[in-house]
């Protein structure tokens, strides 16, 4: 009975944590929607970029063990045993994609449309329509809310995570709207999706609905696929004209 009465004590912590930060979003979102868009100098705004990502999280089952068992995949992996490397801001072997100098919109799609011409459209409406969905709502709250600036923050997170930085976007709204834990979800979803579970699931997000949750999901992974494709036109583009 006693083991019964601590995890009910349990659930009501993480329930009240769950609705702490529910409060504690819409009143970020809504101090946000009534402020002056910040002025942040270019220093600081690269600096703000370099540090909001916070969180060096790493799996200790390996790939190979992930997808072993009656279901092996290994042999379509190859020989390597391919995993996550973080992106280092300050590498000298490779360097930041800053948006300004190569981005979606001005670059990536019209190569892609070069190249492939029936994919660009269908991505680029992939991409806007993951972007701008929203119901304006937050968790089980009854008020509508503009949660622009919580999506913004994920997907520049997520650009962040692998080394594309947007001169135009404040990365202290990362810091501000993405705590640890949720951070820590999107990168493991982002970098190490073989090992996410249905408790990752359950538990991330706070107080969200369960479409709220498959949104964020689906905004992790349609950035991700978007820098990758950002990185790999890049190259590309620096092949030909080299």
């Amino acid at each position: 009975e006693g083991d019964g009465d601590g995890e009910d004590a349990e659930a009501k912590a993480l329930r009240l944590h769950q609705q702490l930060w529910t409060a504690n979003m819409l009143c970020s979102l809504k101090t946000m929607e009534t402020e002056c868009e910040e002025e942040t100098d270019l220093e600081t705004n690269i600096l703000n970029f370099e540090t909001s990502e916070t969180v060096y999280w790493t799996p200790d089952t390996p790939v190979s063990s992930v997808f072993g068992g009656d279901d092996d995949l290994t042999r379509f992996c190859g020989k390597k045993d391919l995993s996550h490397i973080d992106f280092d801001v300050h590498s000298d072997r490779y360097q930041v994609l800053r948006e300004q100098d190569y981005s979606w919109s001005d670059h990536g799609y019209s190569l892609v449309n070069r190249f492939y011409p029936d994919m660009a459209p269908l991505l680029d409406v992939q991409f806007s329509t993951t972007r701008e969905m929203t119901d304006n709502k937050l968790g089980l709250l009854k008020v509508n809310v503009d949660t622009r600036k919580f999506r913004n923050a994920i997907w520049y997170y997520i650009h962040r995570i692998t080394g594309i930085l947007h001169d135009d976007y404040n990365y202290a709204e990362v810091n501000k709207l993405l705590e640890r834990d949720l951070k820590q979800f999107l990168k493991k979803v982002t970098c190490y999706p073989e090992n996410i579970n249905a408790a990752d699931f359950d538990m991330f997000g706070a107080d969200l609905r369960s479409s709220e949750k498959c949104h964020l999901n689906l905004l992790a992974l349609e950035s991700r696929k978007q820098a990758e494709i950002l990185h790999a036109v890049h190259a590309v583009m620096e092949f030909m004209e080299g």
